[in-house]
């Protein structure tokens, strides 16, 4: 099985329109304000080069260890607000250890992504 072949899908329904949820997964600002495989975790690195072909490395801190676990890939299909595609996992056990960490991101997302600063 090659990379192209493992996936993970994983759904979530997010209460925002398709454009704020795509914007919510390539702009780097708002990256940095969900993007963490836990409620309380943070995410001081978020970088983004949004075209086909290009990368992107995401870096969560844990903040009961300091640990920091780093997620990276390619963007292969960018089609806003529809789509957004990235590179497959090399192997099954690398896409099982994603699970858990897509789980409390996406949770993350509806719940952190679209907040405001103000109260």
């Amino acid at each position: 099985m090659t990379a192209t072949e493992i996936h993970l899908v994983v759904q979530r329904t997010i209460a925002a329109t398709p454009e704020a949820v795509f914007d919510a997964w390539t702009t780097p600002a708002v990256l940095r304000r969900w993007f963490a495989a836990g409620p309380d975790w943070d995410t001081p690195v978020a970088d983004v080069d949004l075209r086909p072909g290009g990368a992107f490395r995401i870096a969560m801190r844990n903040p009961q260890t300091g640990d920091v676990h780093a997620a990276t890939g390619e963007y292969v299909e960018i089609d806003r607000p529809r789509r957004l595609v990235h590179a497959g996992f090399a192997h099954d056990g690398i896409r099982d250890l994603h699970v858990e960490g897509w789980q409390g991101t996406l949770a993350n997302l509806a719940g952190r992504a679209f907040a405001t600063d103000a109260s």
